[in-house]
């Protein structure tokens, strides 16, 4: 009997183990960042940005792979015009639960390191990204999700 329940217990610890071994959540593994979002709003130091139509236009892509792929447009004689970073790669990496580092290089220099604290909402759907500037003034970018 004692060989039997210590077989029966040590075979639901080896299940408990073995089941949460594999990282799933929910049956979801991915980050609730990858897909492409749209900005819906920005502040800096607490003063709303004015976005322009063209602003609005851009688009903020997380791949699996750790890329960001940011499509942004300003105008040119009263059009918006894509604006093509030439040799920029953003990359990202998830540091902790909600706090991101995003690195950018061009050319193989580094252009930047930036950590950003995140807020997730409306079922992943809305993303709020809180970072400092280089003069340390607060920075509040609001996306909207507009593709997995």
């Amino acid at each position: 009997m004692k060989k039997s329940l210590r077989f029966g217990i040590l075979t639901f610890f080896m299940m408990l183990i073995t089941g949460c071994a594999s990282g799933e959540d929910n049956g979801s593994t991915s980050d609730p960042i990858i897909g492409k979002w749209k900005m819906v709003s920005e502040t800096k130091d607490g003063n709303p940005t004015k976005l322009s139509a063209c602003d609005l236009m851009g688009t903020f892509e997380f791949t699996s792979s750790g890329r960001n792929n940011n499509i942004t447009y300003q105008t040119e004689n009263g059009d918006c015009v894509m604006v093509v970073n030439s040799g920029v790669v953003v990359k990202w990496i998830n540091v902790v639960k909600d706090n991101y580092r995003f690195k950018a290089y061009q050319n193989g220099q580094k252009l930047y390191d930036l950590d950003v604290q995140t807020y997730f909402s409306n079922n992943n759907k809305t993303l709020v990204m809180t970072s400092l500037d280089s003069k340390n003034a607060a920075k509040i970018t609001t996306l909207e999700k507009i593709d997995n």
